[in-house]
């Protein structure tokens, strides 16, 4: 046997890669995702899900079934005792990882693809790793050339075009660049959904490496509004008994953070961009070879077929919502493109009189209103919205207005 084909032999069966995934409702996206890391080279995968409505469980539970390394835990029965849904997640994680003890661990979400900076490395075996080390992982935020139609290209295909400059209208403070991969071994933890710690004290600056993460931050306008959710960030997780002392619930808090809004869209939608960025196509054939396996047993294929109706019934409602309808009609891809005159007209045409009006209404009004220097209106958008919401983004927005400060806030 030729000794480099021994050597690569050996590296593949002495070095173990896991990712640790939580999902919830990601029914459309968990195959893709799934096949594209088992291209490349991920050995195992734990999969958390919690709360999930659209079918998603079922879809797991049967992939972990019938596929010995990949693993589902569901953690929607475990009592919250005060946590965030993060925290109560991260916790679960903990107490898995010594489990992984042997492995390089990788902690990513179902919208983050591990990649090769080098386009001719096909297979994580390729790389070498000192199992010493931590390394950090670092985003290439990425969307597609058309963000405005929904569109069943995978994702890691369909996403292109990466964030190259980001726009000074939206000076968000983003206090996570990427993730981690960890060899695992005694002391090591999960801090927070972006880093690992030693013994207590979290790693926030690993090393480098061959790895990148092409963050597919949204596929549409419309997938944007599917993944809508609320919720604390898992990296609040430390600050639980600070909030406890001042009398505060997190879980409570967490009700009325709401994480994803149309000013975050717009902020991703209105970035500047690379042009077409290039896709290794050895790993895309690769794993849409994997996928068509997968679907090749009817159990995942009948799972899969449930979540396909479940979200063609959403989009379909989802379609005739405020936020999809103003931003396809208008074609608010660009903060550039927010006008006053013409968001009030869409309003007066869309809502019925004395209507409730949804939480992004106020939002994006009020920040309409920022961006042509009108505070006080936009004091009043946000005023009148915090009567209905109490939401994080609308107090930031109203501290803005009032100190005439930029917008600065936790996305």
């Amino acid at each position: 046997m030729p000794h480099n084909l021994e050597l690569k032999i050996f590296k593949e069966i002495s070095l173990t890669f896991e990712i640790i995934t939580k999902q919830k409702n990601e029914g459309l996206y968990i195959l893709d995702w799934v096949s594209w890391h088992i291209a490349i080279g991920i050995k195992k995968i734990l999969i958390v899900s919690n709360d999930c409505t659209d079918g998603s469980i079922e879809l797991i539970n049967v992939l972990a079934e019938d596929n010995e390394n990949i693993k589902h835990v569901d953690v929607t029965e475990i009592n919250l005792e005060g946590k965030s849904v993060g925290a109560r997640t991260i916790s679960k994680i903990n107490e898995i990882l010594p489990n992984m003890r042997g492995s390089f661990v990788f902690s990513m979400d179902i919208d983050e693809f591990l990649c090769f900076r080098e386009k001719t490395i096909n297979h994580l075996s390729e790389l070498n790793f000192d199992k010493e080390k931590i390394f950090s992982i670092r985003w290439l935020n990425c969307l597609p050339n058309d963000i405005l139609s929904f569109s069943d290209e995978p994702t890691f295909s369909r996403n292109t075009r990466a964030v190259v400059k980001s726009n000074p209208k939206f000076p968000y403070s983003i206090g996570f660049n990427g993730k981690q991969m960890c060899y695992i071994k005694k002391g090591i933890t999960l801090s927070n959904y972006h880093c690992f710690s030693i013994d207590g004290r979290e790693i926030r600056q690993g090393e480098a490496s061959g790895l990148f993460i092409k963050h597919c931050v949204t596929n549409s306008i419309d997938e944007f509004l599917l993944r809508t959710e609320r919720g604390e960030a898992s990296g609040f997780s430390d600050k639980v008994e600070k909030f406890n002392h001042l009398g505060q619930d997190i879980l409570a808090r967490e009700t009325s953070n709401f994480k994803y809004a149309i000013d975050l869209f717009l902020m991703y939608a209105s970035q500047q961009l690379s042009s077409d960025i290039e896709l290794n196509q050895n790993i895309a054939r690769n794993a849409s070879e994997i996928k068509a396996n997968f679907l090749s047993n009817s159990r995942i294929r009948a799972a899969q077929s449930k979540i396909n109706n479940y979200y063609e019934r959403k989009l379909q409602e989802i379609q005739k919502s405020y936020v999809s309808s103003i931003v396809k009609q208008l074609n608010l891809t660009h903060i550039n493109s927010l006008n006053i005159e013409k968001l009030e007209n869409f309003n007066e045409s869309f809502f019925e009189k004395n209507q409730k009006k949804p939480h992004d209404y106020y939002v994006l009004m009020a920040l309409a209103y920022l961006m042509e220097n009108k505070h006080e209106q936009a004091r009043k958008y946000c005023a009148t919205g915090l009567e209905a919401f109490a939401s994080v983004k609308l107090l930031a927005m109203m501290r803005s207005c009032i100190l005439e400060a930029p917008f600065i806030t936790y996305p």
